[in-house]
């Protein structure tokens, strides 16, 4: 099967990496990779509001798949949604992302630096760790200086018992002398 680009109908490479196929274009960089594939790569926010966003879309908007010639769904994505759905790298001048995509094949063609855009699950796992993990040793740190205030302070009843001991040995220090 002779697999094209839409943009300059030059065939496509083929390239599996990490268990995930995809397609590259050798002339205008452009790549094709499926919707599981894009789903273990990108942000899994970012991918569910675009695939949300073709579902609706009217079919036969864009160019020609690669794989199967229909004419694909034209998914524009505003840049602010991008940044609310966890996408870290939404276009810097605010502009929307178009995407191409075919919903039959679950196929989606990225013109160059577009698939940035969607940002890496790896990059936005490794952002979600570090808040997870700062906000572990915040919470920590405010237990332990908790632990600390309680230890250095002692409890009301701690006071009372160790000022009645006080005036015990007091009473009988007195009684012994007197």
């Amino acid at each position: 099967m002779n697999i094209t680009c839409p943009r300059c109908g030059v065939a496509l490479d083929s390239r599996t990496q990490d268990q995930i196929l995809s397609y590259s274009c050798p002339e205008c960089d452009g790549h094709a990779i499926t919707l599981p594939g894009l789903r273990k790569q990108s942000s899994q926010g970012a991918i569910n509001m675009f695939w949300r966003a073709a579902q609706e879309g009217r079919q036969g908007s864009g160019p020609g798949c690669p794989t199967c010639m229909n004419s694909m769904t034209t998914v524009s994505i505003p840049s602010e949604k991008l940044v609310a759905s966890g996408a870290p790298g939404a276009a810097a001048d605010g502009s929307p992302l178009v995407l191409d995509v075919c919903r039959p094949c679950t196929l989606v063609w990225f013109d160059p630096g577009e698939q940035e855009q969607l940002g890496s699950a790896a990059a936005v796992s490794a952002q979600e760790r570090s808040s997870v993990e700062r906000q572990a040793a915040e919470a920590t740190a405010n237990m332990m200086i908790a632990e600390l205030k309680e230890e250095s302070t002692p409890s009301l009843s701690t006071r009372e018992s160790r000022l009645s001991f006080a005036a015990d040995v007091s009473d009988w220090v007195g009684g012994i002398l007197s």
